[in-house]
């Protein structure tokens, strides 16, 4: 894929992220909360937080995998190479979010630890 091409269809997800109510946001992921990124929901805000060091074509599937998990797209318009990144993949049934590890509660971000009682 041409650069040119991936930033379009980043910038198609991010805004499409943004008009489902999903804040996208790039920072340095280091220490325990290294690793690629993905869905969370901080203070009732859905987000999708990544490393910004990560390129066009990584930051397309955190984004995808992330809206896939939780959103139901298809009553917004995307371009169809866009849309074919949102299609459910086989064996992965829809709602099981994608990139939050198994055990984290929903709203503590990987790599804080969770308050007490939780």
């Amino acid at each position: 894929m041409a650069t040119g091409d991936a930033n379009k269809q980043l910038q198609e997800l991010e805004q499409l992220a943004s008009n489902l109510g999903v804040r996208v946001s790039y920072d340095a992921m280091t220490g325990l909360s290294q690793g690629g990124g993905g869905l969370c929901k901080v203070r009732g805000e859905w987000r999708i937080i990544m490393d910004k060091r990560l390129k066009a074509v990584e930051r397309m599937q955190v984004i995808s995998d992330a809206l896939r998990s939780r959103f139901d797209t298809e009553a917004h318009f995307v371009s169809p190479q866009v849309r074919s990144m949102l299609a459910p993949m086989a064996g992965i049934p829809v709602g099981i979010p994608v990139g939050i590890p198994a055990g984290i509660p929903a709203g503590i971000p990987v790599g804080v630890p969770a308050p007490a009682g939780t």
